[in-house]
């Protein structure tokens, strides 16, 4: 788990997962056997599965 993920309260993890950057999981979210990129964020309350999370551009990047 990166050191900079940001989880809510209540989320359940199952399987395997890796959550790799700035990333932003809300409360009472499920991830199963998921990976979270830097910028995803994963909205209260969802639910993801083999999933392949990501954002085009990472919180913090320069815009252009």
């Amino acid at each position: 788990m990166s050191d900079r993920a940001t989880v809510g309260q209540d989320v359940t993890f199952r399987g395997h997962n890796a959550l790799l950057g700035p990333v932003r999981i809300g409360a009472g979210a499920t991830v199963m056997d998921s990976v979270v990129m830097g910028g995803a964020v994963i909205s209260p309350g969802s639910a993801i599965c083999g999933a392949l999370a990501w954002s085009p551009e990472p919180e913090g990047a320069n815009p252009r």
